[in-house]
């Protein structure tokens, strides 16, 4: 289904899943290295809760999709 995660990524701690993905900035322009980051996802079951990230540029003040590797499906936050 479109947005959801792989299960592939799933994890869990304490009963709560998780995910750790590199993600694509959509329309970042500028060198493809610096387009990429890491996210830790946390999937409550009504909505998601990012807790981390690293980014080589100003990343998530542009990221309003990601890419979600392998796929690549747009995933809205």
């Amino acid at each position: 289904m479109p947005g959801q995660i792989p299960e592939a990524r799933r994890n869990s701690f304490r009963g709560r899943d998780y995910f750790f993905v590199k993600v694509r900035i959509a329309n970042m322009g500028g060198p493809p290295e610096n387009s990429y980051g890491y996210l830790t996802i946390w999937d409550f079951g009504y909505g998601v809760f990012i807790t981390s990230y690293k980014f080589n540029d100003e990343g998530l003040n542009h990221l309003n999709e990601i890419c979600v590797y392998p796929e690549e499906k747009k995933t809205k936050i």
